[in-house]
């Protein structure tokens, strides 16, 4: 009977820590979405010099202490807003066929509907930030799309597929650069589908052996 009780009370309490640490993991993943969405918002009105720490914490009723707890600074904010958007797109997208498309795709939309706050990234001291992730994107769209191609595709060497990637890696990148720099005109998804095809026949005009 004891030892029944003696089991049910420790029961409890690792039920209670069970609950309070997802409260505090729920709690965490709050208030960093907040610092997160008020940081785009302040970007989407003016410069990324112009914004300070302060201004973040003032506007999301916060203090200091809490933006120093989940970042160094607003580099390391910028860096794991755009690290979270990339894995997002890796989790969501598997190696598939098409998957080239949908990623560049889910990309420029991102860019669209926060075209301010990229903007402003990308003529800052933290533009290598987002370069690195957008490199990243397409390392992964060219990797997956290129390794899940149908086994129709032409047979080339190992080294051959090394320079494909490499040079489609490359066009994927230039392509989405040169768009932002020109101040993201409309019209890009429709190019996305067009270099997506591109890149389709291409691949099957390569030579067989």
């Amino acid at each position: 009977m004891e030892y029944n009780i003696y089991m049910a009370i420790i029961k409890d309490k690792s039920n209670n820590s069970v609950k309070a640490a997802h409260h505090k993991s729920t709690k965490s993943a709050l208030t960093k979405k907040l610092i997160e969405d008020t940081f785009l918002t302040l970007l989407s009105t003016k410069p990324l010099a112009s914004i300070s720490i302060k201004d973040i914490t003032a506007t999301a009723n916060l203090n200091r202490n809490t933006f120093y707890y989940y970042y160094k600074n607003i580099p390391n904010l910028i860096e794991s807003i755009v690290k979270n958007f990339v894995d997002d797109i890796i989790e969501k997208y598997p190696p598939t066929y098409d998957s080239f498309e949908d990623c560049l795709l889910v990309a420029v939309n991102f860019a669209k509907e926060n075209r301010e706050s990229i903007y402003h990234i990308y003529n800052s001291a933290s533009r290598s930030i987002f370069e690195r992730y957008l490199w990243k994107i397409c390392d992964y769209t060219v990797n997956t799309y290129i390794d899940s191609f149908p086994n129709t595709a032409p047979i080339i060497s190992n080294d051959e597929v090394d320079i494909l990637k490499e040079m489609l890696k490359f066009e994927c990148f230039g392509f989405t650069m040169d768009w932002i720099m020109r101040g993201m005109p409309e019209g890009v998804t429709e190019k996305v589908k067009l270099l997506s095809a591109s890149i389709k026949n291409q691949i099957k005009h390569l030579p067989s052996y």
